[in-house]
């Protein structure tokens, strides 16, 4: 029974009732209106919690592979660059040390330019190594926290017993948020090789191009 239909049973079923008693009938009723419209929002609202407890959908899987697969790619291909780079770089630091001036044969003294321009350009290649280095240096995130996905955080539970345990006890969504803090964890380490593999290539070239310099023109 809507409002309308309350208030008309009250008006015209109970004529002989007091003006007074009348008023009090109606507020009940207008109370009882007021529960059903609440009750209907509060039903409305669990209906959206319900909707967003639903199962992920495909796509948020789905981008989660694709994310982790694109950001270990990249990382790979990080790793092969410093390494090819490096390879690079030690041969031509050995064949300016090998034919180029014989600085380290002489007293600082006697150095003249091309001793002087062959050392700046020999350091600055063997920074450009250590930067490289640092790129292909295996990195882990030292943390104590326990997940799902990523090893680091597998290997703090005390045993495969307890791990197994809460993969079966852990619900979807749990699984979905350890594997995107896992793509958020390589993308950091991507980001930190990627940065020492630029570096490693701006001062490893103007070293190259230094001591191909001193090769030819000493």
């Amino acid at each position: 029974m809507n409002k309308l239909e309350n208030e008309e049973y009250v008006k015209e079923d109970i004529p002989q009732i007091q003006t007074s008693e009348k008023k009090i009938i109606l507020e009940d009723v207008k109370k009882l209106n007021s529960a059903d419209i609440l009750k209907e929002k509060n039903d409305t609202k669990s209906e959206i919690i319900a909707s967003e407890k639903k199962p992920y959908p495909d796509i948020i899987k789905g981008m989660s592979i694709f994310i982790r697969d694109y950001i270990t790619n990249n990382i790979s291909l990080g790793d092969s660059k410093a390494g090819i780079f490096i390879g690079a770089v030690t041969g031509v630091l050995t064949i300016t040390y090998l034919h180029g001036p014989e600085m380290f044969k002489k007293s600082l003294k006697t150095w003249a330019f091309f001793e002087f321009t062959s050392f700046i350009g020999c350091l600055l290649l063997v920074i450009s190594i250590y930067f490289s280095l640092r790129v292909v240096w295996p990195r882990t995130l030292t943390s104590k926290k326990k997940g799902l996905v990523s090893w680091v955080h597998i290997a703090n539970y005390k045993d495969v017993t307890e791990y197994v345990k809460e993969i079966f006890s852990t619900n979807e969504s749990q699984i979905i948020e350890n594997l995107y803090e896992l793509n958020y964890d390589l993308s950091s380490i991507c980001n930190k090789k990627y940065i020492n593999l630029k570096l490693a290539f701006v001062i490893g070239f103007i070293g190259i191009a230094i001591c191909i310099f001193v090769l030819i023109m000493g």
